[in-house]
């Protein structure tokens, strides 16, 4: 059921595919069978499940991630996850939610590490399809929170998302920003940690990958 979140929720009227069933009434009609505390969480998930279904429902519900427990949370970034793959509109509610600098650094940078991870692949398969200033800004926002964050674990993790969406972008300036800034110092071990890993298996590496890795790795030695 997560996995596959959101779910429908009425059947199609002309249905060809079992995913145009109704995923809800089964779940309804199983939760009959449980006991109570598992029915209401099952009706529960049929209710988020209908809302995190629309974009509006959606983008608010990531607007307030922050005000949700762990549980919730996971949920809504699972939903979006499988929403950007499958309705390109989403994109634009979700680019006014994160170019909130205090949504970032309220959320963003506060969630559980397995939550930030999937809003970070979410954004990076809207930047991918998106471009234009999913390109120019998402490393930087980003980026911004690295050179905030006092924990050195945290920040470790938010280097290797700059990484991650810079790679994705095939662009190197929010690199170039963290090696060249005052706290340079302070991603030096991220910079050995990370050539040293791509270093062991580089030969391994076809060579579409090896170019797109050429330009970040060169970023990397300004240090």
């Amino acid at each position: 059921m997560f996995s596959v979140l959101p779910f429908q929720i009425k059947t199609a009227d002309d249905p060809t595919f079992a995913l145009e069933g109704s995923l809800a009434a089964t779940i309804l009609k199983w939760s009959e069978y449980q006991t109570d505390e598992y029915k209401k969480g099952l009706q529960q998930l049929v209710e988020m499940s209908n809302t995190l279904g629309c974009r509006e429902g959606l983008c608010d519900a990531l607007q307030k991630l922050g005000e949700f427990d762990l549980h919730k949370q996971a949920v809504v970034c699972l939903a979006l996850k499988r929403k950007v793959l499958i309705d390109p509109t989403v994109a634009d509610g979700v680019w006014e939610v994160i170019s909130d600098l205090e949504w970032r650094k309220n959320v963003l940078v506060c969630v559980n590490y397995h939550v930030q991870a999937l809003l970070i692949e979410s954004l990076c398969t809207l930047l991918i399809e998106n471009g234009g200033q999913w390109y120019s800004y998402l490393p930087h926002f980003i980026a911004d929170l690295c050179e905030k964050e006092q924990d050195e674990e945290h920040r470790r993790l938010l280097f290797l998302y700059v990484i991650h969406t810079s790679l994705a972008s095939d662009t190197v300036s929010a690199v170039h920003r963290l090696l060249r800034g005052e706290h340079k110092a302070k991603f030096m071990e991220c910079v050995k940690e990370y050539r040293n890993r791509v270093e062991t298996i580089r030969y391994d590496y076809p060579p579409w990958v090896a170019g797109k890795l050429r330009g970040l790795m060169a970023s990397m030695h300004v240090l």
